[in-house]
């Protein structure tokens, strides 16, 4: 996805950076050089100072962030990432969290790092301090008390927050039933938001001179509803697609194919009065390659003819796979950067490629099944349709 770059990874886990994230930095720095200025210090040196803490502020996130990814690797989650964006930051998963003990403690390991660095950083203020070294205390200061308020407000019960997700956990634990615990932290995050957008607005109308402070806490009580409400939405469809595999869909919406030696021209006037946003291109009967019409849209007109589709397509080795087996949701998961999908079956270094299904696919079935809810037919055969224009059985 273009609005994520990655800029490394540590344990197997890559770190990245939504296009969000320049402005929270540029704020960050804004106001630490701020703050500077107000104690006393030059422009110069103050701006030095910023840039030092507000990189160490950042370092402070990831490692809070680390600490929840590699509890998880620790317990046999799997992590997809994580990624630095507007409002912090945010840990990936790419498999579900079984059990309600290994999510309070995946959870819990965030803040309690949080407070630890916030212990760390009045240590060095401190000693800094006593050894004449103001700037650096004033770094580590200010730091400290940072940390000590990121970790404290991650424990406020409410979901998307740490608090709200050790909430999960425990109401999880003491009823048995995952969907109303999420739902349950959840509706008390909307609560939370509801009571830091009042707030806010009560700072903005009586309180000018805080009124930055009560603009930031109306962004973040709506940002803390939009993602409570986003967990209960992700919750049903989870819950209505459970036991529908990537196979099953390969079977019931599957992909226009073209000849690998096709020109160009012949897949953008398909594209163009066809349904489809995607065709699969096809070798010796194998899939080989995807071709995007987002992908097609961008290309200059001069190279839609006399090219053949092979020059331009995406090559299934390229892209994420999954086996026909896996459910729809970890498609999803595996479909997160926007990328097609391959499906495969077979055992590891002996796969077949059976498919490929696009994100539009996927989108149109969870939206289709959310419309007319999880209840499905049961198959009288699993036969695909006999039709050269989808894409070929390996073994037909």
């Amino acid at each position: 996805m273009g609005q994520r770059i990655t800029i490394g990874s540590l344990s197997g886990i890559e770190v990245r950076i939504h296009r969000s994230w320049v402005i929270i930095a540029l704020l960050v720095g804004w106001s630490f050089w701020s703050r500077f200025v107000f104690v006393g210090y030059a422009s110069t040196p103050a701006v030095l100072m910023a840039v030092v803490g507000a990189a160490l502020f950042f370092l402070s996130v990831l490692i809070h962030e680390f600490a929840h990814a590699l509890e998880a690797q620790h317990r046999g989650v799997e992590v997809g990432g994580i990624t630095l964006f507007l409002f912090g930051g945010v840990t990936e998963m790419a498999s579900d969290i079984r059990r309600p003990r290994d999510e309070f403690a995946v959870t819990a390991i965030g803040p309690f790092s949080s407070i630890v660095l916030a212990a760390i950083f009045g240590l060095i203020a401190f000693y800094s301090g006593q050894a004449g070294l103001e700037v650096v205390a004033d770094v580590a200061g200010l730091l400290g008390w940072i940390n000590l308020a990121l970790g404290l407000f991650n424990l406020l019960p409410g979901a998307p927050l740490d608090g709200g997700r050790i909430l999960r956990a425990l109401v999880w634990s003491v009823t048995g039933d995952r969907g109303r615990a999420v739902r349950f932290a959840a509706r008390t995050g909307q609560v939370l938001a509801a009571a830091l957008v009042s707030v806010g607005v009560l700072q903005l109308l009586f309180l000018p001179a805080a009124a930055i402070g009560g603009i930031w806490l109306m962004v973040i009580g709506a940002f803390l509803a939009f993602a409570a409400q986003s967990e209960i939405a992700q919750h049903a469809i989870g819950e209505a697609l459970r036991g529908l595999t990537v196979g099953e869909l390969l079977l019931r919406d599957e992909l226009t194919t073209l000849p690998a030696d096709a020109d160009l021209a012949i897949a953008v006037e398909q594209l163009r009065v066809g349904p489809e946003r995607s065709l699969a291109i096809t070798r010796d009967g194998r899939t080989v390659g995807v071709l995007l019409f987002d992908h097609i849209a961008r290309l200059p007109e001069e190279r839609r003819a006399g090219t053949p589709v092979s020059e331009v397509m995406l090559p299934v080795d390229a892209l994420p796979s999954v086996d026909g087996g896996a459910e729809i949701t970890d498609a999803l998961r595996e479909m997160a950067d926007g990328r097609p999908l391959v499906v495969t079956s077979g055992e590891e270094g002996a796969e077949r490629i059976e498919g490929v299904v696009t994100p539009e696919q996927l989108d149109r079935v969870v939206r289709r099944t959310l419309q007319l809810g999880e209840q499905r037919a049961p198959a009288t055969s699993s036969a695909r349709p006999d039709d050269p224009g989808h894409l070929p059985q390996a073994d037909r």
